[in-house]
């Protein structure tokens, strides 16, 4: 299940509220302060720390079958996607990413896969990085990026809800939610998010 997508970003409390405004809870902020990483999760709020000099690696919202993360960047960098799999679709994905000679680097909590070509895709079986399987999800997204053919052959059928065109920017430009929204709205950070009913 394709689940999450991350961004780099310097609107961090403005994508924030805007996903909050859709109804995404924050499930965690984890920033650098003085050269220590520490958390600033709810109940926190932005008037707790807003002045202060924090650079923040991660803020994780959830919703649904829905995880969103965003990082401070000095520019807007669309970063990775994320599926949702079961241990046995996982090994298999695994595997063919490194036919296809792409680099594996397992972690406690997730992995990703690094393409020779910009794609980075994180594979989750934790289902705590979801609220509910059966709530809204994610029901498409529309990617640029190249080596399409590649990804086609490691991901095999979870590639169905990917639309993808050729382009060096590897960007999302489009994402289809199960009714989180009701037209076609613009997050900060330049992405069409539209809802569909399933």
């Amino acid at each position: 299940m394709l689940f999450h997508y991350h961004y780099w970003t310097p609107y961090l409390e403005e994508t924030e509220l805007f996903y909050r405004k859709l109804g995404f809870r924050v499930t965690q902020r984890i920033g650098k302060e003085n050269g220590e990483f520490q958390t600033f999760s709810p109940p926190l709020d932005w008037n707790d720390f807003r002045n202060r000099k924090i650079v923040f690696r991660i803020i994780e919202l959830k919703k649904g079958a829905i995880n969103i993360t965003f990082g401070y960047g000095k520019r807007i960098r669309f970063d990775h996607i994320g599926f949702l799999l079961g241990d046995e679709e996982y090994h298999q994905i695994c595997q063919q990413a490194t036919q296809q000679n792409w680099n594996v680097e397992e972690g406690e909590r997730r992995t990703f896969l690094y393409s020779p070509c910009k794609w980075k895709v994180e594979l989750q079986t934790n289902m705590d990085a979801i609220d509910d399987v059966n709530g809204v999800s994610i029901e498409g997204m529309n990617v640029v990026g190249n080596n399409v053919d590649i990804l086609i052959k490691i991901l095999g059928e979870k590639m169905t809800p990917l639309t993808i065109q050729a382009g060096d920017d590897f960007r999302v430009e489009e994402v289809r939610f199960s009714t989180v929204c009701p037209n076609v709205i613009l997050d900060p950070n330049g992405v069409n998010l539209l809802g569909v009913e399933r």
